[in-house]
């Protein structure tokens, strides 16, 4: 949920007002600038005046003062940003559970995309997208070899924006072109899968409103004697604390779950949360997957669990941000419809033994298991060369190659768009998960 500033924030608003009107006042605010928090907002204004004026192309204002907003909240931390209309617009769909976008599942193949399923009450079923269509373009993109996150970036847009895609469609002589257009489509985000014996596989994809109330019915409906549940929040960005703290309520009957640590005085400083009966048995096995890309809310359930004994975690190093973020809308008068606004970190989060959820450097998992990593181009470059006949063409294209810089070391990459069955070999963590279940 989105709040809107306090007095503090209106006061900082009519301050930075006032302090840029008293520039040509500097002689008489001399002294009160000594003890003045805003004393520099006259440079700053100097600043933006200067670089309006003679910078060697014209620049509108309002864009001068964005980029200043920009540039001090990301002085700040990771966490803290100035949301463009379009970065706010996705941050409420996450919380509410939607996603902007035309409303089909996807799995990647060759060529572009392969649909999967069409969403009810989506623009994509409303204009005749059907599951087996292979989307080979969106807007002219060209989808095959696209990774799928930026797959799934062309996919979506501002409510209201159009798409035209390019569709195979098997019985078609040609490629077809479907128009439509982007808007606001319902996005489920758990997964439950019975894995046999009655060990049930749950992911989370983000903690969005009604995530604890899906993972209870639907683990219970798909595994009914569920003997042990693996939670998988790998590649989970967090979302909404009030979800977290549900869902860990399903694996605990009392006790703290999280606290916030904040400024003194703050209404979040020292703000608990506990844990309420009821849930999940409390004798279920737990084992809970987690990697570099498990952040905030992800963080919180897996440490409370990791905390309390509850469940045991599996995987890598989370991603490491035990903060809190509080969003200002509204902070531009002149802008009634909150078409941008300021997420600012404003407290931390503390597991019930008092340590921080997370550091920078993220929560070491209680059985460290490393998911293979895409070889570096490099690395691949170098393995074809071996093949070449020619000893001293050989020797030159190794130099060549070696002298390449070294890539950083990515990610892993889950193949999400595969079923859970289909990528068990392939995936040492949740074979390791399922052994501490069995």
């Amino acid at each position: 949920m989105m709040d809107t500033p306090n007095q503090g924030a209106l006061k900082v608003s009519a301050l930075v007002t006032v302090g840029m009107m008293a520039g040509a006042m500097a002689g008489n605010a001399a002294v009160a600038r000594v003890t003045d928090p805003y004393e520099h907002l006259d440079l700053l204004a100097r600043v933006l005046t200067t670089v309006q004026e003679d910078y060697v192309e014209p620049l509108p204002p309002e864009a001068l003062v964005e980029a200043a907003i920009e540039g001090i909240a990301e002085s700040l931390d990771a966490q803290s940003r100035w949301l463009s209309a379009e970065q706010l617009q996705d941050l409420q769909d996450d919380a509410e559970g939607a996603q902007t976008g035309i409303g089909v599942a996807i799995r990647r193949d060759t060529s572009g995309v392969e649909v999967v399923k069409v969403l009810p009450g989506s623009p994509a079923r409303r204009d005749g997208v059907m599951p087996g269509d292979r989307i080979l373009a969106i807007d002219g993109q060209e989808l095959g070899g696209l990774s799928l996150d930026d797959i799934t970036d062309a996919f979506h847009g501002l409510r209201g924006e159009k798409a035209t895609l390019t569709v195979l469609r098997a019985g078609e002589d040609a490629p077809l072109t479907i128009d439509t257009v982007r808007d606001r489509v319902e996005r489920p985000a758990v997964h439950v899968t019975d894995l046999g014996r009655g060990v049930a596989y749950a992911r989370i994809e983000q903690f969005q409103d009604g995530v604890a109330t899906d993972l209870h019915d639907k683990v219970l409906s798909t595994v009914p004697n569920v003997s042990g549940l693996v939670l998988d929040l790998r590649d989970n960005p967090g979302g909404l604390l009030s979800q977290a703290v549900a869902v860990t309520d399903l694996f605990l009957d009392d006790g703290l779950i999280v606290a916030t640590r904040a400024r003194p005085g703050s209404a979040l400083d020292l703000d608990e949360h506990h844990a309420t009966p009821g849930g999940f048995d409390a004798d279920l096995p737990v084992v809970v997957l987690v990697n570099g890309m498990s952040a905030s809310a992800s963080e919180i359930v897996a440490a409370a669990l990791q905390d309390t004994g509850r469940g045991r975690l599996v995987g890598e190093r989370t991603y490491g941000k035990g903060s809190v973020q509080k969003v200002y809308t509204h902070l531009d008068p002149s802008q009634p419809d909150a078409e941008a606004a300021l997420k600012l970190t404003v407290g931390w989060y503390t597991t019930p033994s008092g340590r921080p959820v997370a550091s920078r450097e993220g929560r070491e998992p209680d059985i460290p298991v490393a998911y293979p990593r895409p070889v570096p181009t490099k690395h691949q470059l170098l393995a074809k060369l071996d093949g070449i006949d020619d000893a001293t063409l050989q020797a030159e294209l190794v130099a060549l190659a070696e002298a390449l810089p070294d890539e950083p070391a990515g990610r892993p990459v889950i193949p999400w768009d595969r079923p859970v069955d289909e990528r068990l070999g392939s995936d040492p963590q949740l074979q390791r998960a399922l052994d501490e279940l069995r």
